[in-house]
């Protein structure tokens, strides 16, 4: 994101990484409701400003953070930054952003890194907009943005300004957003450099524990179970000195997530009990919800459905409550579930139904969207399929097979 570049030059290079044509775009983002024909994607390319539903239609298929693209026209324009933030220093708006970041506010947080990035970058501070876009691509983990973190990283990496450490956490969220299926190569690469940040003593807490949790997600796209609980431990431990509680958070999500794919359940709901006590002292809602439905998880694969439903229904209601839609629909899965096992069965078909709906708005993101898909195609081709209940146990069936060590989020 340097002053050079403008919004649609940035969607034009992510559309060709990506090897979509502007005919493509224009149909994925018919099939999210969102009106663009090739051509106007072509103009927005050349500068003309989309709407804010293009503007987030082209963020989800270019997998994009919007506040990512809100931080260019920042740069290129200067018109976003707000009155508020003209008297303060960079370094208070920094400070200022770490400390929601650590309450969980990320939006918040993130307002204030990208105001802080406007100013280093209006008074020419190259070492201060390093630090801004080192905390910017932190928010883009939290969120899933991978895209957004690679050229984040890319432009901290290429700055001969960037303090050292700043240079060593990039390395350690690109080993993190590399760590898919179609990037382990690159991702190859960049774990022994992490791997030599997390056991030098003499870095700090914090950093540590943000190499170890990358090298837990490079170790989980490998298999490697073990390798990939004792990394997420090491984390937890190195951010609970830090006291980096989302980040501590995130690190026995990562653990939890592995042991149920794993089919260790048990193991799972151990450290999911913990967490939940502390998430319910904290003020950080986003934490518990994300400890809440693992709980209602583990509790139903080990046939504890009755214990499942009411950590499920708390969780069902927060997501609400925060606007997370996806967590909102896994939940929903699991629950009808444990309805199901319960005899409620009456509960589980209304769920059942409104999962079938919903899953045809949702990307396949979810192990748990996958069988429902699945279960909805098996409905269509077998007209007289003898009940619901078939097909929800097929789905179910799915979700597990799914829960691969790929599978799994952030939240």
């Amino acid at each position: 994101m340097d002053g050079g570049i403008s919004l649609g030059a940035l969607l034009r290079r992510r559309r060709e990484e990506l090897g979509l044509s502007t005919y493509k775009v224009s149909a994925r983002l018919d099939r999210l409701g969102v009106r663009l024909s090739p051509s106007q994607v072509r103009r927005i390319e050349n500068g003309a400003m989309p709407r804010s539903d293009q503007l987030a239609g082209l963020c989800r298929i270019y997998d994009l953070a919007p506040q990512y693209l809100h931080d260019v026209i920042l740069v290129t324009g200067d018109r976003a930054v707000r009155v508020s933030d003209r008297d303060r220093s960079i370094e208070d708006l920094l400070r200022e952003g770490v400390e929601l970041a650590g309450r969980g506010l990320e939006d918040r947080a993130r307002a204030r890194f990208a105001a802080a990035l406007g100013k280093a970058l209006s008074a020419g501070d190259a070492a201060a907009a390093s630090r801004a876009r080192i905390r910017l691509a932190w928010m883009d983990v939290r969120q899933g943005y991978w895209a957004s973190v690679i050229f984040r990283c890319a432009e901290v990496l290429n700055d001969e300004a960037a303090e050292p450490r700043d240079r060593d956490v990039a390395r350690c969220f690109l080993l993190r957003a590399f760590s898919r299926g179609e990037w382990i190569e690159i991702a190859t690469r960049y774990a022994p450099v992490v791997e030599a940040i997390a056991t030098d003593r003499k870095k700090d807490s914090m950093l540590r524990g943000t190499a170890w949790s990358a090298l837990a997600r490079f170790h989980r796209l490998s298999g490697d179970v073990d390798r990939t609980i004792e990394a997420a431990r090491r984390a937890a431990r190195l951010y609970g000195r830090s006291e980096a509680r989302p980040e501590k958070i995130r690190a026995v999500y990562e653990i939890a997530d592995v042991l149920h794919a794993a089919g260790r359940d048990g193991e799972a709901l151990r450290e999911l009990r913990a967490l939940e006590r502390e998430t319910r002292k904290a003020a950080f809602r986003g934490g518990r919800l994300g400890v809440l439905w693992r709980l209602g998880r583990a509790l139903g694969a080990l046939g504890r459905a009755d214990a499942a439903i009411p950590f499920l229904e708390e969780a069902e209601e927060l997501a609400e409550e925060l606007h997370q839609d996806g967590i909102r629909f896994r939940t929903r899965y699991w629950l009808a579930e444990a309805f199901q096992a319960t005899g409620h069965e009456n509960r589980a078909a209304e769920l059942e139904e409104w999962l079938l709906d919903e899953a045809r708005r949702q990307d396949d993101r979810w192990p748990e969207v996958r069988a429902v898909r699945r279960w909805s195609r098996k409905e269509n081709r077998e007209e007289h399929a003898s009940s619901a209940s078939i097909v929800a146990e097929e789905a179910r069936s799915a979700a597990r097979a799914d829960a691969s060590p790929m599978a799994g989020g952030e939240a």
